[in-house]
């Protein structure tokens, strides 16, 4: 009876290991998955071809310029000297979680607004369109805004601000404006005024206050942190699938011993 007993606590035991190898596994395919989209970019990034403005022809693959705003196609701010290219502002609010099952910092709102802008170099000027722009990757670090730019952003991105209540909340804030130098990674298409910078096909639209050096080495730090903690969790996944199967060894081995 106690053999038995010992038995099919030993088969308890190996099929809560086997449930949580899979699910670690699961997650390691998803995070192998992340990290292989990021590597993509990161190649993808490396690829694009550094040109000035007298360079621009047009095309499909991506190509990087940098140089300073100059003018904005729209004002997003009409009461501020020096006019708005992009702002985004990110909201989130600490409170209970039920997944972790206590208090955190959660998501609570995330906007970017554009306008087009005209980017200058020493060669000449080029009218950038940043419709569809990744907001979350490549924006750079943003800042820690006062009442007051909090109180902007939230009208000019039509964020109500009314909605958090009494809920504590923190900010970040990214903005870059007329005067501002920026790297743009973009496809260039051919307008009847000349050319014109934009989202490719395929691929990012990207526009940062980051020099190009310093964007590729975020990028590979996140690609290298992805596949670090893939690889981490492939092995622990299979570690435990392995502590499953000896259980049920040593399970065998004592029940024909017995």
């Amino acid at each position: 009876m106690e053999a038995q007993n010992n038995w099919v606590t030993l088969i308890a035991a190996a099929a809560c290991l086997g449930s949580l190898g899979v699910m670690v596994l699961a997650f390691d395919a998803l995070l192998t998955f992340v990290g292989w989209k990021q590597k993509k970019t990161e190649g993808t990034l490396k690829e694009a071809q550094s040109l000035s403005v007298a360079q621009l022809r047009p095309t499909k693959s991506l190509v990087c310029l940098r140089g300073q705003i100059m003018r904005v196609g729209e004002l997003l701010d009409v009461h501020a000297a020096q006019p708005l290219a992009l702002i985004r502002m990110r909201v989130e609010v600490y409170e209970y979680d039920p997944i972790d099952e206590q208090n955190n910092w959660r998501p609570w709102g995330d906007k970017i607004k554009t306008t087009p802008f005209l980017l200058a170099d020493p060669s000449g000027e080029v009218w950038v369109d940043p419709a569809g722009a990744d907001k979350t990757r490549f924006l750079g670090p943003g800042s820690e805004p006062t009442p007051e730019q909090i109180s902007d952003a939230s009208r000019i991105l039509d964020l109500p601000l009314e909605g958090l209540g009494r809920k504590r909340a923190r900010y970040q804030l990214w903005e870059l404006r007329q005067g501002d130098t920026v790297t743009v990674y973009g496809a260039v298409r051919g307008t009847g005024a000349g050319v014109q910078v934009e989202k490719p096909p395929q691929g990012p639209l990207v526009i940062t206050g980051l020099d190009r050096a310093a964007l590729e080495r975020s990028q590979a730090k996140r690609t290298k942190l992805s596949m670090g903690l893939a690889i981490g969790l492939g092995v622990l996944g299979v570690l435990l699938l392995c502590c499953a199967g000896g259980s049920v060894v040593v399970g065998l081995l004592r029940m024909s011993g017995g």
